[in-house]
């Protein structure tokens, strides 16, 4: 038996569409949705509000740190670089070397120059002392005839002396007859040999003076070789100091580090001529860092030196830095401009200005670097005191 399709019901045209069915719960959940978000928004924006009016934020901020400069003070070639960027380095490590030659050859001549001064020196000192001892020698010979002759002459003035009063009494006996004419004669032949022995010790005391003045003149040797003594010294002094310059000037040769730290760049290379304050590097010390930034004015009346600080670095997004405020600038950043904006025509337009503030920061495993970006958060202070130093900074 064959089986019959059933039959299809016949759509009228002008019969109306049928009702959609709809979800019971749709338009519930919607205003579920509804109030969900706008609590998320209340909630969201309490917390903004409330973090706005407890919170100072700063997000133009940027971690700074004494970039020093690294140059040369004597020109030469450069000889060698002995570090490279990013190398750390130690107060004092020699960096790079610059040609010493010249230096180091004349150094060698003015060590030959001052050996031979203090040779001569030498000589000189040695030559005074032996002219010393002979002067006083002779001096002491001299003043020894002096005396021998005074003392002749003292006794030759006393025999004369004997000799005119024998003859006196000589020639008064024989006036009475009492002696022998030849007597007489006798006792005048000794006054006369007795003037001569004493005319011949007056001399001899002159030659013993005149000695002792040529003697003792002879002391003028001993003040002509002092005074080339002291030439010679001075001449020496002149030479250690040159010595002493070349030492510096060889020191200078070998370029130093003035801080331990970073190398960040080289601005030049081995072989290259340098003149004098040529930068060859730049160094930083990563440990002495800090955090400037720029506060509105209007808002410095929240702000105190020594308030914690939340640092927020763009580079470490998860992790939280804490700082203290180190101090505040004294004036607004506008005064530092080089050129300044006079308003002579009257026209005023009032801008809001900034005051430099500076963060103390400490270091964490050198992730700190200079340049980069940082977002501040400080508590605003209920009763803020004069801006100034803190009292410790963060170490």
């Amino acid at each position: 038996m064959a089986v019959r399709p059933l039959p299809t019901p016949e759509l009228d045209p002008q019969a109306p569409p049928a009702p959609r069915r709809r979800w019971p719960g749709r338009r519930a959940l919607l205003r579920v949705g509804l109030v969900l978000l706008a609590l998320a928004a209340l909630t969201l924006g309490a917390r903004f509000v409330t973090h706005r009016l407890a919170y100072l934020t700063v997000d133009d901020a940027h971690i700074e740190a004494d970039m020093v400069d690294v140059s040369s003070r004597v020109g030469g070639w450069l000889t060698r670089f002995a570090v490279e960027e990013g190398d750390e380095v130690f107060a004092g490590q020699i960096l790079a070397t610059i040609d010493s030659r010249e230096i180091a050859l004349a150094q060698e001549q003015l060590t030959a120059e001052r050996a031979a001064l203090d040779a001569e020196r030498a000589a000189a000192l040695a030559e005074r002392e032996r002219l010393q001892r002979h002067l006083q020698a002779g001096i002491a010979q001299a003043e020894a005839r002096l005396e021998v002759a005074e003392a002749a002459a003292t006794a030759a003035d006393a025999a004369l002396a004997t000799a005119r009063r024998d003859l006196e009494r000589a020639e008064t006996l024989d006036v009475d007859g009492m002696i022998a004419r030849q007597r007489v004669d006798a006792a005048r032949q000794r006054v006369v040999d007795q003037q001569q022995a004493h005319r011949a010790r007056l001399a001899e005391i002159s030659l013993a003076r005149t000695g002792l003045v040529d003697a003792r003149q002879e002391r003028r040797q001993l003040d002509v070789l002092a005074e080339r003594i002291a030439a010679l010294t001075a001449q020496r002094q002149a030479k250690q100091a040159a010595l002493a310059q070349l030492r510096v000037d060889l020191a200078d040769h070998a370029v130093r580090s003035p801080v331990g730290g970073i190398v960040d760049e080289r601005f030049v290379a081995a072989g290259e001529y340098v003149q004098p304050g040529q930068r060859l590097l730049l160094v930083h010390d990563p440990q002495a860092i800090w955090v400037e930034a720029r506060v509105k004015e209007t808002e410095l009346r929240h702000l105190q030196a020594g308030a914690p600080v939340t640092v927020h670095v763009d580079a470490w997004p998860d992790e939280a830095f804490a700082g203290r405020v180190l101090r505040i600038g004294h004036a607004a950043t506008g005064e530092f401009a080089l050129i300044p904006a006079p308003n002579p025509s009257g026209n005023f337009t009032k801008i809001t200005q900034r005051v430099p503030v500076q963060v103390a920061v400490p270091q964490r495993e050198g992730r700190l670097r200079p340049g980069m970006m940082a977002v501040l958060t400080i508590p605003k202070q209920t009763a803020p005191r004069r801006a100034g130093e803190a009292d410790a900074p963060v170490s």
